[in-house]
């Protein structure tokens, strides 16, 4: 069975991870929340934002293999993506 967690999008920031349970599910539903909108249920890893950057580095990368203008576009995100 996999653990699903649930990330609130937005400004709802929880101290901890929280289980995504069919009781939890049920009340952000009576309270008003949307799935999709509001929360996402997602995996353990993309809850904890282990992931991020990893699709931009893949477009990074095809990016350098193309042209020499698309090269340049691939500088010109990893600078944008640095100074973040």
């Amino acid at each position: 069975m996999v653990t699903k967690y649930i990330k609130f999008k937005g400004s709802i920031k929880p101290k901890g991870l929280t289980l995504a349970t069919d009781a939890k599910l049920k009340q952000l539903k009576n309270t008003g929340f949307r799935q999709g909108k509001d929360y996402e249920v997602v995996s353990k890893k993309i809850a904890l934002g282990k992931n991020k950057g990893g699709i931009v580095k893949k477009v990074i990368k095809g990016l350098k293999k193309a042209s020499k203008s698309h090269a340049k576009q691939a500088r010109t995100l990893q600078k944008a993506i640095r100074g973040k």
